[in-house]
């Protein structure tokens, strides 16, 4: 019964795991479309499933927030990034898009990120 439970858990998770993946795919290709509201859904999802790439999906957000002019919702995000994901490899490129200070820079963005 254990090992059925084990299986089941398994399982359940490497299908979040799809899901949450392909999300994330759209997210990027809707970014790619500069469709910047509709990729903030997604990567809200993301953030709010802490998914393995919640990290990445708040850099991106930040990212959405500052294309469509929302210059305090983008640095906001990279604030919260920098609190709960210290670690990520976003990390460096949240922090030079920000230049270290308050409000994001678009032209810092646009240059660490290619986009």
């Amino acid at each position: 019964m254990i090992q059925n439970l084990s299986i089941t858990l398994a399982l359940g998770v490497a299908l979040l795991s799809a899901a949450d993946e392909k999300n994330y795919q759209a997210a990027m290709a809707l970014i790619d479309a500069k469709n910047y509201q509709e990729a903030m859904i997604k990567l809200g999802a993301e953030i709010q499933s802490m998914s393995n790439r919640a990290d990445a999906a708040m850099y991106w957000s930040a990212y959405a927030a500052n294309k469509l002019g929302d210059k305090t919702q983008a640095p906001q995000k990279l604030a919260e990034m920098d609190a709960k994901f210290a670690s990520s490899r976003w990390i460096n490129d949240a922090r030079t898009a920000t230049g270290n200070q308050p409000g994001l820079r678009q032209e810092d963005l646009a240059r660490t990120t290619g986009r």
